[in-house]
């Protein structure tokens, strides 16, 4: 919405150079605006934003060992490039994921401070299956056929993120053998 002025000027300003029809027919130029905003906006939340808030956010990459190595495991076990590991300057603990170009998974400090080593490690895990899954690329873009598809009307786009989080979860579970220290960082995540 914030973008959709911009190429409408633009492409008012295009047509009326070139002189084509649209320049003086508001249907035309509008039935030529929407289409290219949506595609200019989807190729902005999927890119452009993700790669801002990592270079402008102030978060960092983390540097440490048993953290790199333990990712590094398993993107090469399940065949991935490696993703990029950031720290938030935020004391609630969280952790989250996204997948464009790059991989990054975001921690915490809050978190990195209140949880025991398994419990980072199965937080890791989790973000990976998200990752894994293309959890961040999949809620978009069911988002957006809900907003904005004609045949929303008719078919009902829906996007299970609990399916999604049950899947994860299950993938640490298979990894750690164990759902305990799944449970501890989730109760950890929520007490806050």
């Amino acid at each position: 919405f914030l973008i959709f002025p911009i190429v409408l000027f633009t492409t008012h300003t295009t047509c009326g150079y070139f002189c084509f029809s649209c320049h003086s027919n508001s249907l035309k130029l509008i039935s030529l605006t929407l289409p290219t905003t949506l595609v200019i906006g989807t190729l902005t939340s999927l890119f452009v934003i993700p790669s801002m808030f990592i270079r402008f956010s102030r978060n960092r990459e983390l540097n440490n060992s048993w953290i790199n190595k333990f990712v590094e495991l398993y993107s090469i076990k399940n065949n991935l490039r490696y993703p990029k590991i950031y720290v938030t300057d935020n004391q609630a603990p969280l952790a989250f994921s996204f997948k464009t170009f790059k991989s990054a998974i975001f921690l915490s400090i809050g978190l990195l401070e209140l949880s025991a080593k398994k419990e980072i490690e199965a937080v890791l895990l989790h973000e990976f299956a998200h990752i894994r899954q293309n959890s961040s690329f999949l809620k978009l873009s069911h988002s957006v056929l809900k907003l904005f598809s004609p045949f929303s009307i008719f078919y009902k786009f829906d996007h299970n993120s609990n399916k999604e989080e049950k899947s994860a979860d299950d993938y640490v579970v298979t990894i750690q053998k164990s759902n305990r220290h799944l449970l501890s960082a989730q109760r950890k995540l929520q007490q806050f």
